[in-house]
């Protein structure tokens, strides 16, 4: 059997950042299984060469795509693989993924933890309860982010999330942890059997109050509640410029990820996420990618923005 971990975690949670922390780990021939909510999937670039990922790019891992999850699972089967990380789209359902795993025999899961970057939880929370709420509940373990930046959150963050999953172990600061720290830490509390999630639906969701439930909470789609655009640029960018535009950046944007070209010949690679971004060199591309995630886009005025 192979053995699964799955990554979750809300759109710019920190997953990414965490799977290339378990990369370093010896965990055998592993396989990166990614669900890139857009058109196009850009994480790839992100990860060593080496890796091979097998990416779902026509939407989220939720009710409307689990032909194709399953279906991708029933190929990575075939492979000579030791280990499977799974990384879900930032507006896919733990609750969803995880019986598919359970249900199939060719699967161990042993982990399905949810990234929780506290300087977003409390407004993700609030405004996005259908997908966020989802993904913490279903979580056996949450793994904090950005904890050491914004440490006056933590309380307010940690409060929050034990209220609603109790039974999950939350990790401040996992990468002080050795090797067989974390990797014991993900397995701790693992519920691996269909039994255990029978009482994981839609009404689990409803346990806070709801006086912050947006039109999001009626929607279960990923693609009903959030807009994606994704274009091709060979335009050239200096950081200035994209510092810039990050700035001008509207509230309903919620994440910009991807590569541009540069001077020199060079490519830089940026995250954004409410107002938070980071620029650095990476890979030489042929042309730039961007993708944007948020709600209500208005795609046109991106599109100049940026080009």
């Amino acid at each position: 059997m192979i053995n699964t971990y799955i990554i979750s975690g809300f759109l710019g949670a920190g997953k990414t950042t965490f799977i290339q922390h378990l990369l370093t780990f010896n965990l055998g021939k592993v396989m990166l299984l990614e669900n890139e909510f857009g058109e196009v999937g850009v994480d790839a670039d992100f990860f060593d060469n080496s890796l091979a990922i097998k990416e779902i790019n026509n939407g989220c891992i939720c009710c409307s795509l689990q032909g194709d999850f399953a279906k991708a699972l029933d190929e990575i089967a075939a492979y000579d693989i030791d280990t499977l990380l799974i990384e879900p789209s930032g507006v896919g359902k733990l609750s969803e993924i995880i019986p598919l795993l359970i249900n199939h025999s060719d699967f161990r899961l042993l982990s399905h933890a949810c990234i929780v970057n506290v300087m977003t939880a409390i407004k993700y929370h609030k405004n996005y309860k259908e997908f966020f709420d989802d993904q913490v509940i279903a979580a056996n373990v949450l793994i904090l982010s950005h904890s050491d930046v914004a440490k006056d959150k933590v309380g307010d963050a940690v409060k929050m999330l034990q209220y609603l999953n109790d039974e999950a172990l939350i990790i401040e600061d996992p990468y002080a942890l050795k090797k067989s720290e974390l990797l014991d830490v993900l397995v701790s509390n693992v519920c691996a059997c269909p039994e255990c999630f029978k009482d994981v639906d839609m009404e689990s969701l409803n346990i806070l109050d709801h006086e912050h439930h947006h039109h999001h909470h009626h929607h279960h789609d990923g693609d009903e509640v959030f807009d994606a655009l994704a274009f091709k640029t060979k335009r050239i960018y200096d950081e200035d410029e994209l510092t810039g535009i990050f700035k001008d950046l509207d509230e309903d944007i919620i994440r910009v990820k991807g590569y541009v070209l540069s001077h020199d010949n060079k490519t830089l690679y940026f995250n954004y996420i409410l107002n938070e971004y980071h620029l650095f060199a990476g890979p030489q591309k042929d042309e730039g990618l961007i993708v944007i995630i948020g709600s209500h886009l208005d795609h046109a005025k991106l599109e100049a923005l940026f080009k």
